[in-house]
C-alpha cells in the first residue's frame, strides 16, 4: 500500500505471493513469461495447480526496463513464504515440493527482447520415469537415455544387503518401500534438488538420490543404511558414529571399500587423534574422505569389542569420555594395525602413478571456476566443452583450483572445506577428472587459500611462533582433504601450496616435513608453487619435491611503448633467471601459472589494473609471444600452464569490482598464438 508509482519506474522490484493476494503480479501478469492465475500459474503450455508447485524468476521490470524484477510465486502463499530462497539458479526456475522441474534461461531476440532460449533449458519433468518396483526399492531415472544394464544389477545387490541389514538390527523386514532417485551426472542432480554430493538423502520424504553412469556408481548403500539405522536406533549422538555405522554396510565405499582406505590412511601416519573424531565440532575440519573410512572400521571395532547387542543398545546415547576415549584409542590402533595386514599388500602393488605417463612438455591452463553456478562451473557440460576446445588448441593439461578462505592473514583460523554445489567440490572434480581421461590430458590439482578480492596468499603473516605452529597444523588439515582426493582419483600431479612467501621462506622445514606426510598418502608428483621474485629466487627446499614451481609473472618491460624485440629480451633475461635456480638443484621447472592481461601495459606488472575500455588484445598477444620465444628450447622447462581458462566459454571476464579481469586468453588473436606454440612445443 505505500509504494509510490515513482518508486515502481525507478526501482528494481521483488515481488512475493501468490496471484491472489498480489496486486503487483496480478497488474503485471501479461508483461511476464510465466501465466498466472488464481490457484494456478502456466508456462509452455504446462499447468501447475499444486500447492507446493513454486516459481521463481528474474525479468525486465515493466515500469523500467533498465531495472529488474523478481518473483517468487507459487499457488499457496504458506508454502511460499516457508520455502522462500533467494539462492537463484538461472533466470527461470518452477519446482516442486524440493525439486526442480524446469531450469530457463534467456536470450535476446532481434528486438532485445528477452525470451527462453530452448537449447539451454532443462526440462526435468519430461525426462523423470519410474521403473518397476522391486522387492525394497523403487527407482526413479532422471534422465530418458539411461542404459538398463547399468541399473540391472542394483535392485538385486539393494534387497540382498537390506535384508543383510535388518538380520543385523534384529528387525522385521519393512513392506513400506523407498525411493531411489537416480541421476546421469552431478550436474542433474545438483539443479534438480540442489545437492551435488555423490549421494545423499532427502530427510523431507528418506528418499536417497545418487549419481550413477558409464564412470561413477553413487551407490555404495552407505545411505541406505543410514536411513536403516535411523529407523531402527535413531541418531547416534556423535557424527562419527552415525557416518560409521552407515560406511560400515559399505563394501564398496569409494570402489575400494571403507577397509582398503582406513588401512592405507593409518599405515601412512596420517590418523587424526580419536578426540578429534569423536568430537562433533572438531571433525567438521577433518576430511570426511580421511574420517568416514576410519568411522566404518571404528564401528567393526566397537562391535568386535563390545558385541553387536551392546553395540546396538548403547549406539543412540552413546558419549565417550576422554579417560575412555584414551583407553580406547591404542586398542583401535591395533585393530587397525590387524586390518591393515590383510591389505597392506594390494596397497603396496596399486601404486596407479607407474601406469601414468606424464606429457614430455606439459602444455596448459589454468582452468578457473568462474561461474560459481552449477551449470557453468566444474560440475557442468559447460566445463566438458570448455575443456575440449582447451584441447583444439593444443593443450595436454591442465589445473583444478578448490579454494578455502581466510579474513585475517595474520591469525591462524582453522580452514573449511569449500563443499557447496556451486563451487569446486569433490564431486565437480571427479567430472573433470572423467572428462579429461576421455580427452587424454593430465589434471594437475592446485587447491589456495582466497583473501578476499585484493588480497593473496603472500600477505599470510603469523605474529607469533605459537601462531605458525597453529596455521601450519590448520593447513595440513585441510591440504590433507585434496592428498587424499588426488591419490583416490589418480590425479597425477599435486600442488601442496601457492605463493606463501612469508609463509615458505623461513618455514622451509614445515613444508619439508608436510611433503613427507603427503608422500606416505600419495602416489603421485608434488609440486610447491612460490611467486616470481623474492620467494622463488630464495628456497632451497626444492629437493623434497619432484619439481619446481613457479607462478611465473615476471615483468618482461619497464617501458611505456617497447619494440618486440625488447620485449623478447626482457623474456629472455627472465628465463635465464629461472634457469640459474634449475641449476642450482638440478630440477625441472613447471609454471604452475602464468599470464598476462591484456591491457595498456601487461608487460610492467602483472597486478595491472584497467577499467572497461581499456581492453588491448594485441599487447597479451605480443607478451605471449615474447614468453614462447624465450622458453622453445629450454629442455628443463617441462610446463607451462596459463592464467586462467574459464569454465564456460561464454564468459567475458567480468569481476565483481570495477573492470574487467583481462587474464584469460580465450580470445581469438591469444588463442592462435598458443594454437601455434603449442604445437611447436614437443
Amino acid at each position: 500500500e505505500e509504494v509510490s508509482e515513482e518508486e515502481l519506474k525507478n526501482s528494481a522490484l521483488i515481488i512475493i505471493g501468490s496471484y491472489n493476494t498480489n496486486e503487483f503480479l496480478q497488474k503485471i501478469n501479461n508483461e511476464i513469461p510465466v501465466d498466472f492465475q488464481s490457484n494456478q500459474f502456466s508456462f509452455n503450455d504446462r499447468i501447475y495447480s499444486g500447492e507446493d508447485e513454486t516459481v521463481s524468476l528474474i525479468y525486465r521490470n515493466p515500469f523500467n526496463k533498465n531495472k529488474l524484477l523478481l518473483i517468487f510465486s507459487g499457488n499457496s502463499n504458506e508454502y511460499i513464504y516457508s520455502n522462500l530462497s533467494f539462492n537463484f539458479i538461472g533466470d527461470l526456475s518452477i519446482s516442486k515440493n524440493t525439486e526442480r522441474e524446469f531450469l530457463g534461461f534467456y536470450k535476446y531476440d532481434a528486438d532485445l527482447n528477452w525470451i527462453i532460449d530452448k537449447s539451454l533449458s532443462r526440462n526435468y519433468v519430461e525426462q523423470k520415469q519410474q521403473v518397476n518396483a522391486f522387492k525394497h526399492y523403487n527407482y526413479i531415472i532422471h534422465f530418458d537415455d539411461y542404459d538398463f544394464n547399468l541399473l540391472r544389477k542394483e535392485p538385486v545387490r539393494n534387497d540382498s544387503l537390506f535384508e543383510a541389514a535388518n538380520i543385523f538390527f534384529n528387525s522385521p523386514i519393512s513392506k513400506t518401500k523407498t525411493d531411489i532417485h537416480i541421476y546421469k551426472s552431478f550436474e542433474d542432480k545438483g539443479l534438480i534438488i540442489g545437492s551435488t554430493e555423490l549421494n545423499s538423502i532427502n530427510p523431507a520424504d528418506s528418499s536417497i538420490h545418487l549419481v550413477m553412469n558409464d564412470f561413477i556408481i553413487g551407490n555404495d548403500f552407505s545411505k541406505n543404511a543410514e536411513l536403516l539405522a535411523h529407523h531402527f536406533l535413531g541418531d547416534a549422538k556423535t557424527k562419527f558414529l552415525k557416518e560409521g555405522l552407515a560406511v560400515h554396510f559399505s563394501n564398496e565405499w569409494r570402489e575400494k571399500g571403507y577397509e582398503y582406505w582406513s588401512s592405507k590412511i593409518f599405515l601412512s601416519g596420517n590418523i587424526p587423534s580419536l578426540k578429534d573424531l569423536l568430537n562433533n565440532e572438531e571433525i567438521n575440519f577433518i576430511s570426511y574422505l580421511i574420517y568416514q573410512p576410519l568411522a566404518g572400521s571404528f564401528i567393526s571395532f566397537l562391535i568386535d569389542k563390545f558385541g553387536k547387542e551392546y553395540f546396538i543398545s548403547h549406539y543412540s546415547n552413546w558419549i565417550f569420555n576422554s579417560n575412555e576415549i584414551n583407553g580406547m584409542e591404542k586398542e583401535w590402533h591395533s585393530y587397525l594395525s590387524k586390518i591393515a595386514s590383510d591389505y597392506k599388500a594390494q596397497i603396496d602393488n596399486d601404486n596407479w602413478m607407474n601406469r601414468i605417463t606424464l606429457p614430455t612438455f606439459q602444455k596448459g591452463f589454468c582452468f578457473a571456476h568462474v561461474g560459481y553456478q552449477i551449470y557453468n562451473g566444474y560440475a557442468s557440460q559447460k566445463a566438458v566443452e570448455s575443456l575440449m576446445k582447451m584441447k583444439t588448441l593444443g593443450a595436454n593439461s591442465f589445473s583444478m583450483t578448490p579454494f578455502t578462505y581466510m579474513r585475517d592473514p595474520n591469525k591462524p583460523v582453522k580452514l573449511k572445506y569449500w563443499e557447496f554445489a556451486e563451487g569446486e567440490s569433490i564431486e565437480s572434480m571427479i567430472n573433470l577428472m572423467n572428462a579429461a581421461r576421455d580427452l587424454n590430458l593430465t589434471a594437475m590439482l592446485k587447491p589456495h587459500i582466497y583473501l578476499g578480492e585484493n588480497n593473496w596468499p603472500g600477505v599470510i603473516e603469523m605474529k607469533s611462533e605459537k601462531d605458525w605452529k597453529l596455521f601450519f597444523y590448520y593447513y595440513e588439515k585441510w591440504i590433507m582433504h585434496y592428498a587424499i582426493f588426488a591419490e583416490m582419483y589418480h590425479v597425477p600431479l599435486f600442488v601442496i601450496g601457492n605463493e606463501f612467501s612469508k609463509a615458505s621462506i623461513n618455514h622451509e622445514q614445515e613444508w619439508i616435513e608436510l611433503s613427507k606426510k603427503i608422500r606416505k598418502i600419495y602416489s603421485g608428483k608434488i609440486v610447491y608453487a612460490p611467486n616470481w621474485g623474492d620467494e622463488f629466487e630464495k628456497l632451497t627446499f626444492w629437493n623434497h619435491f619432484d619439481y619446481i614451481g613457479l607462478s611465473e609473472y615476471y615483468p618482461i618491460s619497464e617501458k611505456d611503448n617497447p619494440t618486440d624485440e625488447e620485449l623478447l629480451k626482457g623474456a629472455e633475461d627472465v628465463v635465464n633467471r629461472i634457469e640459474q635456480v634449475h641449476q642450482k638443484f638440478n630440477k625441472p621447472v613447471i609454471f604452475t601459472e602464468a599470464g598476462f592481461r591484456a591491457s595498456t601495459a601487461p608487460w610492467k606488472t602483472a597486478l595491472e589494473k584497467e577499467g572497461r575500455d581499456e581492453i588491448h588484445l594485441q599487447n597479451q598477444v605480443r607478451c605471449y609471444k615474447a614468453l614462447f620465444t624465450a622458453i622453445e628450447n629450454e629442455d628443463w622447462l617441462k610446463g607451462i600452464y596459463w592464467w586462467k581458462w574459464p569454465s564456460y566459454l561464454e564468459y567475458k571476464g567480468f569481476t565483481f569490482g570495477e573492470g574487467y579481469d583481462l587474464y584469460s586468453p580465450n580470445n581469438d588473436g591469444t588463442e592462435k598464438v598458443i594454437k601455434e606454440w603449442y604445437s611447436k612445443i614437443f
